[in-house]
């Protein structure tokens, strides 16, 4: 049940995100940079 409920949890926050870059496409473009530079550090943190 619990793996469910966070399916869910994370569903939703999916798709409150997608609302809000409709609503704000900057804010997509921001969340995006941030998740590009996460991953470039996280190539070089091994």
């Amino acid at each position: 049940m619990r793996q469910e409920a966070t399916r869910r949890q994370d569903n939703l926050a999916s798709d409150i995100d997608e609302l809000v870059d409709r609503v704000n496409p900057k804010n997509a473009v921001a969340r995006w940079a941030n998740e590009a530079v996460s991953t470039v550090k996280g190539l070089f943190r091994r």
